[in-house]
């Protein structure tokens, strides 16, 4: 889920032309259902390791409207959840130009330093009043989806948001689905799809965003987390599992013969 022209803009901050777009591929996907009036839709998860997690949102808009999508991408901040990050020299070096120190600094009365946690995209209030809705659909749309011109075109125009959405949308996960294909589950689930097979092995309320660092001499390599995220109340049973629908057990695989 990475080599699309939405993430290589968000990645670089550059025009990706050449790349297949998610918006144009799912734009034309809803329109061709709707003139088939196709009743179900597939979505297979398995073994999805991730990549970049835009691809969910632009899902979720195109199927279900611009305003389950907010409604989702907002669900963590009305919980009291939402985002830590630290910004290390190793998250500036490999994140690119997506964002930059003097980006999050705008508008702070105490500028954030190299090494810093930033908690801005986390909320300690246990309520959530509606009226902090605009501001936090504002600053995910300014700080994420505006990231990419392609999606955001489609986004601010709201002309297929919604555009048509099956009776029955299934979502196939297993133990593998992680990180940005997590965050696709995760982001159906909120909307309403069913979700079938094996819970994901990655807990909602997790840390992500792995950036790789390389030991020269030895030649090891591997990964570390720069973000924290809670995306259900902590404490919760959604906290750890995300659940399935209908969970494929061995009992039920062995009653098929």
């Amino acid at each position: 889920m990475s080599n699309y022209r939405e993430a290589r803009e968000m990645e670089t901050g550059r025009p990706a032309p050449n790349l297949r777009s998610a918006t144009e591929t799912f734009r034309s996907m809803v329109v061709e259902m709707e003139q088939a009036g196709t009743d179900t839709l597939i979505i297979d998860l398995r073994d999805n390791r991730g990549g970049h997690s835009v691809m969910g949102d632009i899902l979720t808009y195109f199927l279900y409207g611009k305003d389950a999508l907010q409604s989702t991408m907002v669900y963590a901040d009305s919980i009291g959840g939402g985002m830590v990050r630290k910004y290390s020299d190793l998250f500036w070096k490999q994140t690119q130009s997506w964002t930059s120190l003097e980006q999050v600094n705008e508008g702070r009365a105490l500028p954030l330093q190299i090494d810093d946690y930033d908690f801005a995209g986390y909320t300690w209030e246990a309520g959530w009043s509606p009226a902090r809705r605009p501001a936090a659909v504002a600053f995910h749309e300014r700080s994420w989806l505006a990231q990419s011109p392609t999606f955001w075109d489609e986004y601010r125009s709201g002309a297929f948001g919604g555009h048509y959405c099956p009776r029955n949308v299934v979502v196939l996960t297993d133990a593998e689905t992680f990180s940005s294909g997590f965050t696709m589950a995760r982001y159906l689930y909120l909307a309403g799809a069913t979700l079938i097979g094996t819970p994901s092995g990655q807990a909602a309320n997790s840390f992500g965003n792995g950036q790789l660092w390389h030991l020269h001499h030895t030649g090891i390599e591997g990964t570390v987390s720069t973000t924290y995220s809670v995306m259900f109340p902590e404490g919760s049973d959604l906290a750890r599992v995300l659940p399935v629908h209908y969970p494929l057990t061995l009992e039920k695989l062995a009653s098929y013969g």
